[in-house]
């Protein structure tokens, strides 16, 4: 139809010459008629009067919240921390104005955590910055407290934050995170890891703008020397940062406006198609931004680096001694080189607004950051990430040597499985509020859990040959775009890492997800999966109540 050739943003007369490719033989005056009353019905805008609702809207949404300052997941890692804090003071050296600071300090070690206590007494003398050091104790008077006032949630409460006492511990990385959301209800807060490093930098190749259309546009440069990795990039004449924290919480219509440094290029307004992005919407808002990473990649494994864009598999393959030892143990600046909108969260959140209901996150076992970006879709379908073109340094505290490639097919743990189940339940979730979603979520994962064994077994067997089978196909789609250019020894590799995958979709024993024992038979599976739906079901009706209550109380947890 007309309408269908004028979905993307161009001017009058392109979009009538492709209305004319459309209806050849078309007289012109009738064809110029036709768009015309498209525009007179509203049905194709000018991107100067598209633009103009949502800078409207921006204009008068309320002021955001205020900013809660930097929290900082620790555990055990004393060194680590130290020198995260002095690149704060170097950042604080620049003239930007230092952060209030919150250490969420789950460490097991009673040395470890008074030397954490120490250096964040100096930090706060040196600094002049409020501090707040969460250790174990303040950690459990928050638990207590939040039990207290909400006693039929002391089972669930301990599964989100509890750190578990005498000979059984609990660990996890996302139950510090969601601590730090309860600590920083109401306020718009930055969040990240004590393995950082700072300053932020800018993308090396940067460009100017936004891309709306809400995808991963993460591009990968590699390192072999991890300085080298950690000093590419930009440093900017301005606060990072606050860059951060000011879109934070802002309509998305902000990012029109010349303050954010985000106005779309003319090339960017071309490939938006508004009709194909239900969620761009003016009162759609930023909840969430990410940084990329420099330095230490974070990973176990080399096989990602099979899944990445033509051009970063050259920078990866181009020489074969370099190759060789970027896949035993790779330095990357990896993150966008523009500035791009998404609904989903593969690293942790820099900036999360905290004035509204959050997500919460999966408190146990990696893969954290995807659920944070999974349960804020829930909450609000217009909700949107923001990934800017900036990179955090990431420091390990030792080396890492990744395992060869095709060591193993790729391993889903039940944080991936959740994230997928709750991407199939998000167009079919109508209620108006957060709560209700959440409710809604909850009744899908119940009504999985009370499935017989033999219906979640076949459930979780297809999961896991789907699984299989689409990163196959993501493999074999980055050798079709390589051509038959591309070395012998990366194309031996990717293979492998192929008949890895092909490998497990011939397994027919009991379906078990990463992380879970070897041993576990399909009894065992079905009850495992049984056990960490309804745990879920129980966080996602609770975690209203809970976050309102930490709101509440907020002056008592300062």
């Amino acid at each position: 139809s007309a309408l269908d050739r004028c979905r993307e943003f161009r001017s009058a007369d392109e979009h009538v010459e492709a209305i004319r490719k459309a209806m050849p033989g078309a007289p012109s005056d009738g064809i110029r008629r036709v768009f015309n009353g498209l525009v007179e019905r509203g049905l194709v805008v000018a991107a100067e009067d598209f633009a103009a609702r949502f800078l409207d809207a921006a204009a008068k949404a309320p002021p955001r919240a205020d900013a809660g300052g930097l929290y900082i997941r620790a555990c055990d890692r004393p060194a680590q921390l130290q020198r995260l804090l002095e690149s704060l003071h170097d950042h604080a050296r620049r003239g930007f104005p230092a952060q209030a600071l919150t250490v969420v300090d789950d460490s097991r070690s009673p040395e470890a955590m008074a030397a954490q206590a120490r250096l964040l007494r100096d930090h706060g003398e040196r600094s002049g910055a409020p501090v707040r050091h969460v250790d174990a104790a303040a950690w459990q008077r928050v638990h207590e407290a939040l039990a207290a006032a909400l006693p039929e949630h002391r089972a669930t409460l301990d599964d989100l934050i509890g750190r578990g006492r005498g000979e059984a511990p609990r660990t996890g990385p996302g139950r510090g995170w969601n601590l730090a959301l309860l600590l920083g209800a109401g306020r718009r807060i930055l969040f990240g890891d004590d393995d950082f490093v700072l300053p932020l930098k800018l993308h090396p190749h940067l460009q100017d703008g936004i891309e709306l259309d809400a995808h991963e546009m993460s591009t990968v440069r590699f390192y072999t020397d991890t300085q080298a990795a950690m000093d590419a990039g930009h440093d900017a004449d301005f606060d990072l940062m606050q860059w951060h924290l000011d879109l934070c919480g802002a309509p998305i219509g902000h990012a029109f406006e010349h303050e954010s440094r985000l106005v779309p290029t003319r090339e960017q307004w071309r490939r938006i198609a508004p009709s194909r992005l239900p969620r761009l919407v003016p009162e759609a808002r930023v909840v969430a931004t990410m940084n990329g990473h420099r330095g230490h990649s974070g990973s176990v494994a080399s096989d990602w680096m099979y899944l990445i864009d033509p051009t970063s598999a050259r920078d990866l393959y181009h020489e074969r001694n370099r190759y060789l030892r970027l896949i035993e143990s790779g330095r990357v600046w990896m993150g966008p080189d523009r500035a791009t909108t998404m609904i989903s969260t593969p690293f942790t959140p820099f900036a999360q607004d905290l004035s509204r209901l959050p997500a919460f996150v999966a408190p146990d076992e990696r893969g954290e950051d995807g659920t944070f970006g999974a349960i804020a879709r829930v909450l609000d379908p217009h909700a949107w990430v923001l990934h800017l073109p900036t990179a955090v340094g990431h420091l390990r505290d030792r080396e890492h040597k990744f395992l060869a490639p095709g060591s193993s097919a790729v391993a889903r743990n039940f944080n991936y499985f959740l994230v997928d189940f709750l991407a199939r339940c998000e167009d079919e979730l109508f209620a108006g509020t957060p709560q209700a979603r959440l409710a809604a979520v909850a009744a899908r994962l119940e009504d999985l859990a009370a499935a017989t064994d033999r219906d979640l077994l076949r459930m979780l067997s297809e999961y896991l040959q789907a699984t299989c089978s689409g990163q196959i196909r993501r493999l074999q789609t980055a050798a079709e775009a390589a051509g038959p250019k591309a070395p012998i020894y990366w194309t031996a590799d990717l293979q492998a890492v192929i008949k890895a995958n092909a490998k497990a979709l011939l397994y027919d024993g009991p379906p078990r997800l990463a992380g879970w024992p070897a041993d576990l038979d399909a009894g065992g599976c079905a009850a495992r999966l049984r056990r960490d739906l309804s745990r879920f079901a129980a966080m996602m009706r609770a975690w209203p109540e809970i976050w309102q209550a930490a709101a509440t109380m907020s002056n008592r947890f300062a």
